[in-house]
């Protein structure tokens, strides 16, 4: 993700991942030995790291699902303010704007993984006349 940020020249980046988690509570000790997705009391949410020069906010989205596990969707972000997240998804923005060298050596390395720019395209959608409840 960091070497598309520099290849792009992104001044601002918005990660989205599904992932498994736990959270501590106050009767409860979090129990770090045990991954979160091995653990009974896990659970599933969407996380969305947002970064913009000098600013980081992280929001983690509960996954809701029907009986027979269907996507149902969102609750509430579980995570209140939470605007600082370390490690290998964050951080995804150059500390300082890379060169036009590093620019070119990341378009080089991205090209030869197979992964290619692309001029995004907009299609119009047409919306139904009539909006029905389900």
């Amino acid at each position: 993700a960091r070497r598309m940020a520099i290849a792009q020249d992104a001044t601002a980046v918005v990660m989205v991942v599904e992932a498994w988690a736990r959270r501590a509570t106050s009767d409860v000790p979090l129990d770090l030995t045990i991954p979160p997705s091995q653990a009974p009391d896990r659970q599933e949410v969407v996380s969305l790291v947002g970064e913009a020069l000098g600013l980081q906010k992280v929001t983690f989205l509960p996954i809701r699902r029907t009986a027979t596990g269907a996507f149902s969707g969102f609750g509430p972000d579980c995570v209140q303010n939470f605007n600082q997240m370390q490690g290998r998804f964050a951080e995804i923005l150059p500390a300082q704007t890379p060169t036009s060298e590093e620019k070119a050596s990341a378009q080089a390395i991205l090209r030869a993984q197979g992964i290619k720019q692309t001029t995004p395209t907009c299609k119009p959608v047409s919306a139904p006349k009539h909006w029905h409840r389900v």
